[in-house]
């Protein structure tokens, strides 16, 4: 780029001075506005060209590097760059490793290593030692050998990718290492991205990357004295790999996780690596010394590092979220015609973004990592921990499990040989909270707040978000007159209510499609129910009945982990005082004694009925009471009629109503499970209601859609979630003795979660995810521990091809939970847990199909079969019985007991 007018900056300029001169307009970078197409130089430099907001964006091209939203985030992220870069090098030149991987040799063993007088790393086992190989390749490549290196490097990617189950942890780390350098390597070369699976190994990162972390559970990690080595070596190497990989992401245009690029995901969090004295090459009778010195007491560091906080620091002091901030202004056209005070309307139609600015606190990210990683804790170390205080003790939680209804109970249940106990620990579910609140989601004084609650998004995100709801949420979940909304929403003078306004905005921003929402959903709906719930909570609204359309579109949107005091049972627990406050449950059909016009009434049922179908999946979901108390409701079921709307009355042929009716009906079924499985019937459940409840299930199924659209398939979805809670029970054997068949329960049971999963498959292939109300997470859950005692009996029986079938099974369940993850959060708790609990079960598989092929099984018993049972089932993490005998192992029945 020429530059004639003016002299170049001088030699010795350095960097802070460079920055000076670029913020007083002296001197512009115009390369930072492109998509880095090249190298920056010297000659980039120049004065005639400004800097555009285009740098506030990503370069949206894998692998490469990141645009940056300040000048000196440019140069630390080249020097950062340069050096991680330089990583696979050191693979297979001289003795220093990178600083994630350390050497064998110095641990000592059985084998000893002169690498030192070698001039590398002979000590490298099996998988880093063909990573070194393949670095060795890659730097000696030419353009004829080039296609033949990179199918090389990729063929040994996937046989980690395949062989990765059947590894100890030692080794699975490992081949997260090598994935780390293969990525760099790509890095390097990014003319073959294109033509290379580059997102493949992205992708392999997440799953291998993410069971390694889960399994060394970095953030809990302590160093007692007397730790040997090569166990503070693993964690320690551990800690280090995940954090470089959130180096890489937050350096290259890449994302390890399905989450918004506005977070970290499973990698949100780890421990600070150790000092450099203790990673240093240094035998270990020095390095004991080192490690007794650092640590007298056994105690490690404790800081942990959130990556989260650390990434929504950076991205947002300069960069705006596309609706939560920039756009997130009142339009003049209804924030001027609302009444009020017009100086207040008029500041916040004319604030600027910073006015509005939506920070992503650190208690926020925490919050979100806790609802992602909660659950796979409080399985791993909760529930059969015989320490009431095992998670931090001012932090400890509780959970309830609720009624064999629940999917907690039955998870519980994976671990528990007998009845559960009613409440365990549960790891935290927030930060710890300061005694006095020092601000309100970010906004400090009561104006903000005021203003804050009036904000809208800009006209065009507003439109699709509007458009997006009654499109695929309203028809099915019809609690809204459309024809009213969007004549007061067209209506400059008399805009909808402000409560239901933003409620629907944040429903819509569940299943919307527009970039600026899809691309940071977790952040715009955080916003977007800030702002409602903040005007729920001051009782701005007069209507109760928007009161109670308001709480229902709140559950569609998860705030953290807490299920008790948020989430949809808290929400519709609500919504049900208010209405029975309101006589919602009452007769208001057109020919019932009632003073309330037609139109009214039809809205009433509409409500009514939506939130009863609603409650009653979220009582099933989480064994806890239902609200609906039919004896004390009266209320006409749903008719066409009732989906009349508009002057002229006519019907909303957008609504659903079949799939309405049906639903409403499967509900009253549901009704009698949860009544079966209450505290009081629980023990003693009466197998002729067992049998009514099958015979209603039956008739229902006669009549489910045969279509393959979104709500005929939610629909059966919610059908066999149904027929997989009333037999899940009597499926193991502790209750078999008060059902008829056990046998054909078990059958039903499995049926049922394959249907589930085929469901759910349907759905996600054709992109209707977003739709899924939180009964999708619920229904996956359910069928996810059904496949997995599936896969237990079927070891129990000696059956790898039929574990392995039922591992298959979990693993296309666990694909579906994590593009669910991106519109539920909680779907990633799920997904985090039995991705583990699938890679588990598909290794000891493969090891009982070894033994099998090696030794001759005797139907008898298994005295022949020379296996460990003790060492394999505690690897499973299944508390299981392992006194055998020759009744036991062919009837499976101890495996549930």
């Amino acid at each position: 780029m020429e530059d004639q007018d003016q002299a170049p900056l001088p030699a010795s300029a350095t960097l802070d001075s460079t920055v000076e001169h670029i913020s007083r307009g002296e001197i512009t970078l115009s390369w930072l506005t492109q998509d880095f197409q090249e190298v920056p130089t010297d000659n980039s430099l120049s004065h005639n060209t400004s800097l555009t907001p285009k740098y506030q964006r990503y370069s949206h091209k894998l692998l490469w590097p990141r645009m940056t939203p300040t000048i000196k985030g440019y140069f630390s992220n080249t020097v950062l760059l340069g050096h991680v870069m330089s990583y696979p090098q050191m693979m297979c030149r001289g003795i220093r490793l990178p600083p994630f991987i350390f050497p064998r040799c110095i641990l000592g063993g059985p084998v000893a290593f002169d690498c030192e007088a070698q001039g590398a790393h002979m000590c490298l086992p099996e998988i880093l030692a063909v990573c070194s190989s393949m670095v060795d390749l890659f730097e000696r490549r030419t353009p004829a050998n080039s296609g033949f290196v990179w199918r090389t490097i990729y063929a040994e990617h996937s046989r980690l990718r395949r062989e990765f189950a059947s590894y100890g942890t030692e080794r699975q780390l490992e081949a997260v290492q090598a994935i780390v350098i293969y990525i760099l390597l790509q890095a390097q070369d990014i003319d073959s991205i294109e033509r290379n699976n580059a997102k493949l190994l992205a992708e392999t990162l997440t799953d291998i990357g993410t069971a390694v972390y889960m399994k060394l559970e970095h953030i809990v990690v302590t160093s007692p004295v007397g730790i040997s080595r090569k166990d503070w070596m693993l964690k320690e190497s551990g800690i280090r790999t995940v954090c470089i990989i959130y180096v890489i992401q937050l350096l290259l245009d890449i994302i390890f996780t399905p989450n918004s690029p506005k977070t970290c995901g499973a990698f949100g969090e780890c421990l600070v690596p150790c000092v450099r004295d203790l990673w240093e090459p240094v035998s270990n009778r020095e390095w004991s010394k080192r490690h007794n010195e650092f640590y007298p007491r056994g105690e490690s560091s404790g800081v942990v590092l959130n990556f989260d906080t650390i990434r929504a620091t950076a991205y947002t002091e300069e960069i705006t979220y596309p609706l939560a901030d920039s756009a997130a202004v009142c339009p003049p056209e209804i924030s001027s015609q609302t009444g009020g005070n017009s100086n207040s309307s008029a500041r916040a139609s004319n604030e600027s973004p910073s006015d509005t600015h939506t920070v992503i606190t650190e208690r926020e990210k925490a919050a979100d990592g806790l609802t992602r990683t909660g659950l796979s804790q409080f399985f791993q170390r909760g529930v059969d921990s015989a320490e009431w205080r095992v998670f931090t003790e001012a932090e400890l939680r509780l959970v309830y499990i609720g009624t064999p209804t629940a999917n907690l109970a039955h998870l519980v249940r994976l671990k528990w040989l007998s009845t559960p106990a009613l409440h365990l620990p549960h790891p935290p579910l927030r930060p710890p909270l300061p005694w006095k609140p020092e601000s309100v989601w970010g906004l400090t004084d009561s104006l903000d707040i005021a203003n804050d609650t009036a904000c809208l998004p800009s006209q065009e995100v507003r439109d699709a978000l509007v458009d997006a709801f009654f499109e695929k949420i309203h028809p099915g979940f019809p609690i809204v007159e459309e024809t009213l909304f969007r004549k007061q929403y067209r209506d400059r003078n008399k805009p909808p209510p402000l409560l239901l306004f933003q409620g629907i905005l944040l429903a819509g921003a569940h299943v919307c499609d527009h970039p600026a929402v899809a691309s940071s959903r977790m952040v715009v709906m955080r916003t977007l129910f800030r702002r409602a719930s903040m005007l729920f909570h001051l009782r701005h609204e007069d209507d109760r009945l928007h009161m109670i359309q308001a709480a229902l579109l709140f559950t569609w949107h998860v705030e953290n982990a807490d299920t008790v005091c948020g989430g949809s049972y808290y929400w519709l627990g609500i919504a049900y005082r208010i209405a029975y406050g309101m006589g919602l449950h009452r007769n208001l059909s057109p020919q019932a004694s009632s003073r309330l016009p037609q139109w009214e009434r039809r809205m009433y049922r509409r409500v009514w009925w939506t939130m009863f179908q609603a409650e009653v999946f979220s009582s099933l979901e989480h064994g806890r009471p239902c609200a609906v108390n039919m004896s004390e409701a009266d209320q006409a079921r749903l008719e066409p009629i009732d989906f009349a709307e508009g002057e002229d009355e006519h019907i909303n042929e957008g609504v659903r109503f079949e799939y309405c009716s049906k639903n409403i009906s499967l509900c009253f079924i549901i009704l009698q499970i949860l009544n079966i499985n209450s505290p009081s019937a629980a023990n003693n459940p009466d197998p002729e209601t067992i049998s009514s409840i099958e015979a209603s299930l039956a008739a229902f199924a006669f009549n489910l859609p045969n279509t393959t659209d979104f709500w005929s398939c939610q629909l059966r979805m919610h059908y066999n979630m149904a027929l997989l809670h009333l037999h899940r029970n009597g499926s193991s054997p502790t209750e078999a003795a008060h059902v008829p068949d056990a046998n054909a329960a078990r059958e039903l049971c499995s049926d049922a979660s394959q249907a589930i999963l085929a469901s759910m498959e349907t759905i996600c292939n054709r992109g209707w995810t977003g739709q899924c109300s939180f009964t999708g997470v619920a229904a996956i859950m359910a069928a996810a521990i059904q496949i997995t005692v599936d896969a237990k009996s079927s070891l129990t029986q000696g059956s790898a091809l039929l574990a392995l079938n039922a591992q298959d099974r979990l693993v296309r369940l666990l694909q579906c939970a994590r593009d669910l993850e991106h519109y539920w959060p909680s779907a990633g708790a799920v997904h985090g847990l039995f991705a583990q609990l699938s890679g588990e079960l598909k290794n000891l598989a493969k090891s009982l199909q070894s033994s099998s092929s090696s030794n001759e099984m005797e139907v008898e018993g298994i005295s022949g079969l020379g296996w460990d049972w003790d060492v394999t089932f505690d690897s499973l993490n299944f508390s299981v019985s392992t006194d055998f005998n020759t009744n036991d192992w062919m009837n499976d029945e101890w495996f549930f007991q």
